[in-house]
């Protein structure tokens, strides 16, 4: 299993655990760019609700792989 496979999965766990819908879209806080009816518009850029927990998840699976080594 890759890693970023790995992230993703806790991630999604540790977002679904604070009882947040992983797949929900939230603001990021940058505004992004995009073409809509032929008309650049400007607007808050969004993300899956999992990614804010992408540090925390690296940090889980870190602990974990430091606990199989012993």
């Amino acid at each position: 299993m890759n890693d970023d496979y790995r992230v993703e999965r806790a991630a999604r766990a540790i977002c679904k655990a604070d009882g947040n819908d992983p797949d929900r879209q939230v603001p990021t806080g940058r505004m992004e760019t995009v073409r809509e009816d032929h008309a650049l518009v400007c607007r808050e850029a969004t993300e899956s609700a999992w990614r804010k927990y992408e540090k925390e998840a690296q940090r889980f699976i870190a602990a974990l792989d430091a606990m199989s080594d012993d």
